[in-house]
């Protein structure tokens, strides 16, 4: 399961910067430095979809384990 949300979540990034890639192209090919806040709806999609990614992948890999840890220190802590 693990692997398979880590194989999503680089793929995620993978096609956001193919998608960054082409509109860097584009705004290099109108002369113009592209503005903050010049993105697209996909390019708030993207991001908001790579956002999501990130936190199911640290959800798993980071923010369990973290837990456990806590969690056997604060018993080991109580049976002292």
């Amino acid at each position: 399961m693990a692997k398979v949300v880590l194989l999503c979540a680089i793929a995620i990034v993978l096609l956001s910067c193919g998608v960054t890639w082409a509109e860097h192209g584009t705004a290099e090919a109108e002369g113009s430095e592209p503005g903050l806040f010049s993105g697209t709806v996909a390019d708030s999609a993207w991001t908001v979809i790579a956002f999501v990614a990130l936190l199911l992948v640290l959800s798993k890999v980071a923010w369990k384990p973290l837990l456990e840890a806590l969690n056997a220190r604060r018993a080991i802590l109580r049976s002292n």
